[in-house]
């Protein structure tokens, strides 16, 4: 697999493209949260195409789109702070966001076929960020647009989660291909409105008990000590990626036995999937939204949860495809390309990509010791294996 390094231009600060309000913004109950307070990073790769209206330099015109982009979303060019409560909020101040362009001796297609994570090199791909847990005084995004040798790019992106969650960078990241295809303007206009996720209550409840999550493991030689994935540190654990195309979806759907409700349970007829949508929607009361929101506001006031024992799964599979279109360029593949940095807390991300076959498939990250690691391989080798050997289907191992 190809190796290289980029060749960087100094970073340089980027504010919107015309005067926009200077303001203070408070974040919701939603958004502030102490878990949130980190920087997502996010990666694309972009194939060059034959359309008409190409620029003589995608870089260049992105980073015009980039500012023209500032100018609705203007709270990304701010900076965020405390306010006297602990709380935080965004100063609009259009100081601006982190630019850097750069070239890499590379063509897309040597990324790997299919395009695939880990990509290779992937930390020249994106412009350093420093700490990735302080949010606080620094810009809110840090871009770097690299140039293929082929025609193509690639667009990385570290962005503060407390401002945007995955549809709402998604959201942000269509603006500006919006505008780099010759849009006027985003076609998606943004909302702020963060106080409908505000909760009512000046005085959050008092604490009565503390659930089990947000307790920290025992030490020594309880459970904990005997527990591999409490015990081995996440930067001695190994990152591995898993595909699932129709191929290994249909081994995995052939294991489970006829006419049990699991081999059915996400297929239904679209009369079905739109009566479940209805009946979701019409359950969703503004009473029971604003109880979610009383409920996240008053995680606040308790102890950070360790998320030890916390398996986080993020579904990302459709956020990116068929959103964005810069009209000159095609969406290759990308993701989520950091799996067990400090940022992912250990999660799992399942993620869009295509196979060698060119078929719609899912790729999904995990990290685990390298000894459960290896055991999991297996595991997942045999039952995506077309043999009938009911015997080699027992579990081995529940990590």
């Amino acid at each position: 697999m190809v190796t290289f390094t980029a060749r960087r231009s100094e970073p340089e600060l980027l504010p919107p493209a015309r005067a926009t309000p200077r303001e203070t913004k408070a974040l919701s109950d939603l958004d502030d949260q102490r878990t949130l307070r980190y920087y997502e990073t996010v990666i694309g790769f972009f194939r060059s195409n034959a359309l008409p209206g190409r620029p003589d330099d995608p870089v260049k015109a992105i980073r015009a789109a980039l500012r023209e982009a500032l100018v609705y979303y203007y709270p990304i060019a701010g900076r965020l702070r405390e306010d006297g409560a602990g709380r935080l909020v965004v100063d609009c101040t259009a100081e601006g966001v982190v630019f850097v362009e750069a070239y890499v001796d590379a063509r897309l297609e040597e990324f790997g076929e299919p395009l695939l994570p880990p990509y290779p090199c992937v930390e020249e791909l994106l412009c350093p960020v420093g700490d990735t847990r302080a949010v606080v005084g620094k810009p809110l995004l840090f871009m770097q647009v690299t140039r293929l040798k082929c025609g193509g790019f690639v667009l990385g992106f570290h962005i503060c989660h407390n401002l945007a969650d995955g549809f709402g960078m998604a959201q942000f990241i269509k603006a500006v291909s919006d505008i780099a295809r010759g849009e006027a303007a985003p076609t998606i206009l943004p909302v702020w409105e963060r106080e409908l996720l505000t909760s009512r209550s000046l005085l959050p409840p008092p604490i009565t008990r503390l659930y089990p999550a947000h307790e920290p493991p025992a030490n020594g030689s309880g459970s904990a000590a005997r527990d591999m994935m409490l015990s081995v540190p996440p930067q001695s654990m190994v990152a591995k990626y898993f595909l699932f195309g129709p191929r290994e979806v249909s081994a995995l759907r052939g294991r489970i036995p006829a006419g049990h409700p699991a081999r059915s349970a996400t297929i239904y007829e679209p009369g079905q999937r739109v009566r479940l949508v209805r009946e979701t929607k019409r359950g969703m009361t503004k009473e029971r939204m604003e109880s979610m929101v009383e409920a996240v506001a008053l995680l606040r006031e308790w102890p950070p949860s360790t998320m030890d024992r916390i398996y986080e799964v993020s579904d990302v599979r459709w956020m990116a495809v068929n959103v964005l279109d810069f009209g000159w360029a095609d969406l290759a593949g990308g993701g989520i390309p950091l799996a067990g940095d400090l940022t992912s807390k250990l999660g799992s991300d399942h993620m869009w990509c295509r196979n060698e076959n060119g078929e719609v498939s899912t790729v999904v990250s995990m990290l685990l010791p390298r000894a459960a690691m290896d055991r999991f391989t297996e595991e997942i080798a045999v039952w995506l294996s077309h043999k009938d050997d009911e015997k080699n289907l027992a579990i081995m191992s529940s990590l």
